[in-house]
C-alpha cells in the first residue's frame, strides 16, 4: 500500500510540474505577443472623413516616460495644451495681472538696480517644411505695419518663420507690463536700455514690439530711431563652441545610450511613423522629426483655427485632417523629445555663454561700469528651454510664444555692496535646487558660474578637451 501511495504521489508531482511549465510558457507567449504590438489601432476611412490614429503604448513600466494621452475628452485636452503654447494676447493679458515682477518682499529696504529679460519671440508662421503646414495662409504685415495703430489685413503673405501681428501684440503687452511693474520713466529708459537679439526676423521684430510697449512709442519709425539692436546669435541661440564642442558631444553620446532615452525615443518615433503613413496615403512627403509635426499643429491652432481662418482644429491636407487624438499624441511626444534633448547636463553647455553674459552685466552695474537699467535678450524656444533646464526650473513643456525669464538685481538702500537677485519665469518666482526665491548676488554668481563648471574659463577648456 505504501508503494502504491508513493507512486501516485510521484505521478501527481510530475503532472503538477508539467502544468506549471505549460502555464509559464503560455504567460511568456502572451507577454511576448503584447510587447510586439503597438497598442494602437489605425483606421483609414472614406475620403470625406478623417484618419484615426489612436494612442500609442510603450513597453515601459516607468509612467513618467509615457505620453499622457487622456482616456476621455481629447478635444478639451488638446485645447488646454495648445492654449498654453499659444499664449494668445487675451490669455497673456489675464496672466500678466497676477505676475510678480517688481513685487519684492521687503521692497522698502531695497531699490531696483537692473532688470534683464530673456524672451522667446511671439506667434509666427510655421518654421518647418511640413506638408501639414501652409505659411501662405498666415497673415503677416509689412515691416512698418507691425506697430501701426490700424489692423493690417494682409492675407497669404507669409513665408516661413515670420512674426505675425499677434506675435507683435504679445510683446507689446509684456513691454507695457514691465513698464508698469518697474516704473521705468520713458525718457530715462530710452538712454539706459540695451537690446540683444539673434539675427532672425521674428526675434528682432519681437524685441522692437516689446520696446514699443515699454517706452510707449506707437510708430515703427520712432522705435527704430531710439532702439539699437546688438546681434549675438552665438550667445543667445547656441554657444559659439557648441557646434564643435567635444564635451557636449561626449555627453550627447552618453545620454543617448541611456535606457530611459532609448525607451522614450521609441515613443515619439512610433507617433511620427504613424503620421507618416497618413501622409504617404495622401502622396505627401514624410516628416523627419516629431517636433516638426508639433510645430505644424501649434501654428495651425494658434493662428488659423483661433482666428477663424480655418474651421478644423487640426492641420489638414485638402479635406483630410489629423484627428484630435493624433494631435494630442504629437504634443506629448514633442514634450518628451524636448525633455530628453535638453537634459540639464547638455543645457548648461548650450546656455553658459548667455548666463555668463547676464552675470557679467550684473557685475558691471555693481562696479559702476554700466549705466543700463534694462537689458533685453530676444531669443527662441531653444534659448528658453536650455535656460530653464540649466536653472533646474524646466517643467517638461516647450515654452509658449512670448515666454520670458526675468533676472532682477536689487540694491540695499542702507548697506553697501549688498545686492539681491530674483529670477522669474512668466511672472512666477523660480525656486529650484539651484535658484532661491531671492538670493545674494554672490551666491547667485557662485552657483551659476561654478555650479557645473569650476570657473568661467573652464567652459572653453571643457568644450575643446572633451572633459569636465
Amino acid at each position: 500500500l505504501r508503494d502504491v501511495a508513493g507512486r501516485k504521489w510521484k505521478r501527481f508531482r510530475v503532472r503538477l510540474c508539467v502544468l506549471l511549465v505549460i502555464a509559464f510558457l503560455c504567460f511568456l507567449l502572451i507577454v511576448g505577443f503584447g510587447s510586439h504590438t503597438d497598442g494602437h489601432t489605425e483606421e483609414f476611412q472614406s475620403p470625406d472623413t478623417k484618419i484615426v490614429l489612436a494612442s500609442v503604448t510603450v513597453a515601459d513600466r516607468n509612467p513618467s516616460l509615457h505620453a499622457k494621452v487622456p482616456a476621455e475628452d481629447p478635444l478639451s485636452e488638446l485645447k488646454r495644451l495648445l492654449n498654453e503654447r499659444c499664449n494668445s494676447p487675451p490669455v497673456l493679458e489675464k496672466q500678466l495681472i497676477s505676475s510678480k515682477e517688481g513685487r519684492l518682499s521687503g521692497v522698502e529696504k531695497y531699490e531696483l538696480a537692473l532688470v534683464q529679460v530673456v524672451t522667446r519671440h511671439g506667434d509666427r508662421s510655421p518654421i518647418y517644411d511640413v506638408p501639414l503646414g501652409n505659411p501662405r495662409a498666415f497673415r503677416c504685415p509689412e515691416e512698418k505695419e507691425y506697430l501701426s495703430t490700424r489692423r493690417a489685413e494682409v492675407t497669404g503673405s507669409c513665408s516661413r518663420a515670420i512674426l505675425t501681428l499677434d506675435g507683435c501684440r504679445q510683446h507689446q503687452l509684456i513691454g507695457r507690463h514691465l513698464q508698469k511693474a518697474y516704473g521705468f520713466v520713458k525718457e530715462d529708459i530710452e538712454s539706459k536700455m540695451l537690446v540683444v537679439s539673434t539675427g532672425m526676423q521674428r526675434t528682432v521684430r519681437s524685441a522692437l514690439c516689446l520696446v514699443s510697449g515699454l517706452v510707449g512709442h506707437s510708430g515703427y519709425n520712432q522705435v527704430m530711431k531710439t532702439t539699437s539692436v546688438m546681434f549675438q546669435d552665438s550667445a543667445i541661440r547656441y554657444s559659439k563652441y557648441a557646434k564643435s564642442c567635444q564635451g557636449r558631444d561626449k555627453l550627447w553620446g552618453l545620454l543617448h545610450n541611456e535606457i530611459g532615452f532609448q525607451r522614450t525615443k521609441v515613443q515619439w518615433e512610433r507617433v511620427r511613423s504613424k503620421v507618416n503613413r497618413f501622409l504617404s496615403g495622401l502622396g505627401a512627403a514624410p516628416v523627419q522629426d516629431v517636433v516638426h509635426l508639433f510645430d505644424s499643429v501649434v501654428c495651425h491652432y494658434c493662428h488659423l483655427y483661433s482666428s477663424g481662418v480655418h474651421a478644423s482644429i487640426t492641420p489638414c491636407i485638402g479635406e483630410q485632417c489629423l484627428t484630435v487624438s493624433s494631435a494630442v499624441e504629437i504634443v506629448h511626444a514633442a514634450d518628451l523629445a524636448t525633455k530628453h534633448n535638453y537634459d540639464p547636463r547638455i543645457s548648461v553647455v548650450l546656455i553658459q555663454p548667455l548666463l555668463g553674459m547676464i552675470v557679467s552685466k550684473m557685475e558691471d552695474w555693481i562696479s559702476g561700469s554700466m549705466k543700463n537699467h534694462f537689458v533685453l535678450y530676444s531669443g527662441h524656444d531653444t534659448t528658453m528651454t536650455a535656460l530653464l533646464s540649466a536653472l533646474e526650473a524646466f517643467d517638461g513643456h516647450r515654452p509658449p510664444y512670448a515666454a520670458r525669464v526675468v533676472f532682477e538685481l536689487w540694491k540695499a538702500k542702507k548697506e553697501r555692496n549688498s545686492h539681491l537677485v530674483r529670477v522669474l519665469y512668466n511672472g512666477r518666482v523660480i525656486q529650484s535646487s539651484l535658484i532661491n526665491k531671492s538670493m545674494s548676488f554672490a551666491l547667485f554668481k557662485k552657483r551659476i558660474l561654478s555650479g557645473y563648471l569650476r570657473d568661467p574659463a573652464s567652459y572653453e577648456s571643457a568644450c575643446l578637451k572633451g572633459s569636465w
